[in-house]
């Protein structure tokens, strides 16, 4: 990217249609930009990754729920209640 500016900056300069203010003000902005894109960018990494995190941790809970309701259902036969009405899905 800052190649680009570069360039840019030359051209600008070049054909004589900026100030040497206008271009430093060009080149400020394009710096706060470069950073909050970079910051954006480590914002949606973090992101991606706690996404990651809950997908699993639900899954582990599904797992888990399964394991629990045979248990529990199980139990209720060897008791001589029936089998136990399931819970809806939670998605």
């Amino acid at each position: 990217m800052r190649r680009h500016l570069t360039v840019t900056v030359l051209a600008v300069l070049a054909s004589g249609c900026a100030t040497v203010g206008q271009v430093k003000a060009l080149e400020a902005r394009v710096n706060s930009l470069e950073k909050r894109m970079a910051r954006t960018e480590g914002a949606t990494e973090a992101t991606d990754e706690k996404i990651g995190n809950l997908v699993s941790r639900v899954a582990t809970l599904e797992s888990n729920y399964k394991i629990l309701y045979d248990k529990v259902n199980e139990l209720s036969k060897a008791a001589g209640a029936g089998e136990v009405p399931k819970v809806k899905s939670v998605k």
